[in-house]
């Protein structure tokens, strides 16, 4: 069984742990009003390791529909594990309180899309009418401004101008010139696959490598006690580890998209492989 999805929608059992989402549509779904388009696209595929549906977000090149017979390289990020990175809470929750923090913080395939504003950034990265340091950074910036005003930014967040000098000229360029010139980068395919809190990883002959989850419901439900109690910060909202093989299921999912006909043939032998936290242990195994 193989299922592709074109919009987004959601997989949890009740629909009442995924409201409507702001950002999501933004890159989801562009309207005429935007000065920035991003082409992502959220699928799913049914995988046989862990014998249920997983989802993905996919971001490709802006001329990706126009140029057919373009290939390009992949990058695979791998999400961290998912725990409320949103702040801490001295009061123990019910799992149902828990099952809502979780969900509405769009952690998991949606992490390096929604937190770390992946999409966004590469865009502007990847963008060839940005000349120098200073045309990225301006680039950088009317884009945050842009999804600031869809809920892009929390409360107490930095300003986008912030933002944008500190990826430019306090990450990429810390001791250039903003006059400098900045070449962009390889226009390339980004992956975002959901590893739930499995570590991308087989379990240990059946025994789970960390508290599992008991419920293999889509949306991840948690039992009374399951989801508190095993953090080492007992104050840090944490969910409970994944059962499953997480690491055949990784490599399922490359072979999905190698014969996914989207993008087959379009994808370059050329391919990498990074991750935060959880997703670093996972990048550097696999």
């Amino acid at each position: 069984m193989v299922t592709f999805i074109w919009s987004i929608e959601c997989r949890c059992a009740d629909r009442s742990c995924c409201p409507e989402d702001q950002e999501l549509s933004y890159y989801l779904f562009p309207t005429s009003f935007q000065q920035f388009k991003y082409l992502v696209r959220y699928e799913t595929f049914f995988s046989t390791a862990l014998g249920k549906e997983k989802g993905f977000f996919i971001v490709l090149p802006d001329d990706f529909d126009q140029n057919g017979g373009a290939k390009y390289p992949i990058l695979f990020l791998l999400h961290g594990y998912n725990f409320n990175r949103r702040g801490f809470s001295w009061k123990i929750e019910p799992p149902e309180k828990a099952k809502k923090i979780f969900c509405e913080v769009k952690e998991e395939e949606y992490h390096w899309l929604i937190h770390e504003k992946i999409a966004l950034i590469a865009q502007a990265m990847m963008d060839s009418k940005n000349r120098t340091f200073r045309d990225l950074e301006k680039s950088l910036e009317e884009r945050f401004e842009e999804v600031s005003k869809v809920g892009g930014l929390a409360k107490g967040d930095y300003l986008p101008k912030e933002i944008a000098q500190s990826i430019v000229f306090q990450n990429l360029h810390p001791k250039g010139n903003s006059g400098d010139p900045f070449h962009s980068i390889q226009k390339m395919i980004i992956v975002l696959p959901d590893g739930d809190n499995g570590f991308y990883t087989d379990e240990n002959e059946g025994r789970p490598l960390f508290p599992e989850t008991k419920s293999r419901k889509s949306c991840d439900d948690f039992n009374p006690g399951e989801a508190f109690g095993y953090s080492l910060i007992p104050f840090l909202s944490m969910k409970p580890g994944a059962l499953g093989k997480y690491e055949t299921y990784f490599l399922e999912f490359v072979h999905f998209l190698d014969r996914h006909p989207m993008y087959r043939g379009r994808i370059l032998s050329k391919r990498g492989i990074g991750g935060i936290s959880m997703g670093g242990f996972g990048a550097m195994k696999l």
